[in-house]
């Protein structure tokens, strides 16, 4: 039995599965762990009550973290102790998870996946003190609750690894990166892809820019915008479709502050700029749906200019065959050789230099042969070295051990 566990709740119904980042990741590991051995996922909910639904080989648990009397109660005390000697796989940003497996559960082993540094982001992404303070402060609780245990911690990249190590001695550490369900995700086109975008409103014989994340100031969408505000200038049939989550929580019928307002922002620099009648923005897709978005595309584009190692939505356009055009970051060349199926530019350049990043996405659009010889780059290298299945099998061996 491999038991997984995240404080965010596990999607009741599919259609309400819009999530991204490590939750997306998470999930998605969960259910490729499920159709090889008996996973159970723990999921941490606000409200409601505890209750086990079953999906074939995946049990769901919802947990009530804020109702303290339900987990102390005797019902789910015995259900927490029948995971005893189980191994644990978790997130290490997820804080409190730490007190809740600790407190509630023994594990046989227990598996921290790291998905980035909280004080490196703190330091780094973090925009007001307030922000700073707690992500410090969370980074610090991590620490002390992961790092300084005897439990494995497993790192998406090389590089996340190195600086792992400067915490933990280097035996603990696993570099595993997350997947892509490649059953998923198709390259066909032509008819197929007519129809993908009469369905999304666009105009079928347009050039598709696609950016796709998370609607926030992090994803840098904003300079997705800039440099497709110089790409009409020598390309008036592209199109920039921005596809996204602006963060509904759970429980609330509101979306965040956040998210809401970022997007206002983006659609005001588009007004601005005058190229309305050339953006979509397409928000808070069910993640069934989103493959079909990927169909729609030309060209793939993913600006981050902060530490963003290896988001899932590259690995999504990878394996639905597009050409990529990414911020250089070392963990994204194992999935982009520029030249090969894509470029890379500087971090900075889509915020000084729009204009030399749009020439290269114009490249791809005209030179069709290439863009499709690009596509099946990317697919092929998405299969070498992202299939979930693969990956959970690795995860397999790894709580046997």
């Amino acid at each position: 039995m491999i038991v997984i566990t995240m404080l965010w709740p596990f999607p009741h119904d599919w259609s309400e599965y819009k999530f991204c980042g490590e939750k997306k990741a998470m999930f998605n590991l969960a259910l490729a762990l499920s159709r090889q051995k008996r996973v159970t996922f723990l999921s941490m909910e606000r409200e409601g009550s505890f209750s086990v639904d079953k999906f074939g080989n995946l049990e769901v648990a919802r947990l009530p973290v804020y109702r303290i009397a339900t987990l102390l109660s005797k019902k789910v005390r015995n259900y927490l102790k029948s995971f005893y000697g189980c191994c644990f796989i978790t997130s290490c940003g997820d804080v409190r998870l730490h007190l809740y497996i600790r407190s509630f559960v023994k594990p046989h082993k227990l598996i921290y996946v790291s998905h980035g540094f909280t004080k490196e982001y703190a330091l780094r992404n973090a925009i007001h003190l307030y922000g700073k303070i707690f992500m410090l402060l969370v980074g610090h609780l991590q620490e002390y609750l992961a790092w300084k245990t005897d439990d494995l911690i497993i790192t998406l990249t090389e590089d996340e690894a190195k600086k792992m190590c400067s915490y933990v001695n280097r035996e603990k550490v696993s570099v595993l990166s997350h997947g892509v369900d490649l059953q998923r995700y198709s390259q066909k086109r032509d008819a197929f892809t007519s129809e993908v975008r009469k369905a999304y409103g666009l105009n079928t014989g347009s050039s598709i820019v696609l950016a796709v994340g998370r609607i926030s100031y992090e994803n840098n969408f904003h300079n997705v915008i800039k440099v497709f505000h110089e790409l009409k200038k020598i390309n008036r049939e592209s199109v920039l479709v921005i596809a996204g989550t602006t963060w509904t929580p759970p429980g609330s019928g509101n979306i965040t502050l956040s998210g809401y307002r970022y997007l206002l922002y983006l659609k005001n620099i588009v007004s601005d700029l005058g190229i309305g009648n050339s953006v979509k923005f397409i928000t808070n897709i069910p993640e069934k749906e989103l493959p079909f978005i990927y169909t729609a595309a030309d060209v793939f584009v993913q600006f981050t200019e902060g530490y963003s190692p290896l988001p899932n939505v590259i690995l999504e356009a990878g394996a639905a065959g597009l050409p990529l055009v990414l911020t250089d970051f070392k963990a994204r060349r194992s999935v982009l050789h520029d030249g090969y199926n894509g470029f890379f530019v500087k971090p900075s350049d889509p915020r000084l230099n729009p204009s030399l990043v749009a020439k290269k996405i114009d490249y791809i659009l005209r030179n069709n042969d290439l863009r499709k010889i690009m596509g099946k780059r990317s697919r092929e290298k998405v299969e070498q070295r992202f299939d979930i299945t693969r990956i959970a099998e690795k995860y397999i061996d790894i709580c046997k051990e």
